[in-house]
């Protein structure tokens, strides 16, 4: 997989994701960790990549509200309208 590929597919499946969190429970605001959906797409976990998306994403203005814990450990955001329009133009 391509990095583009990645980066197009990730943004699909926090859609995915976001869409299943808010159906799940209203009050989660359709938040959603990156680096778990990210690292159910790689086969090898490459951290990196998924941060990169997610900065990429966040300058496009499909994502809003990310949370970067000291601990590294989860990537909390929040997909927006545009990045929803975008990843279902996508596929």
């Amino acid at each position: 997989m391509t990095y583009t590929q990645f980066e197009d597919e990730l943004l699909v499946e926090l859609v995915r994701v976001a869409d299943a969190n808010l159906a799940a429970n209203p009050n989660s605001h359709g938040q959603v960790d990156a680096l778990v959906v990210g690292k159910q797409l790689l086969s090898t976990i490459n951290e990196q990549w998924i941060n990169d998306a997610v900065r990429g994403f966040e300058q496009a203005g499909y994502v809003r509200n990310v949370s970067r814990p000291l601990s590294g450990a989860t990537l909390f955001l929040m997909v927006t309208g545009e990045g929803r329009r975008h990843a279902e133009a996508l596929g």
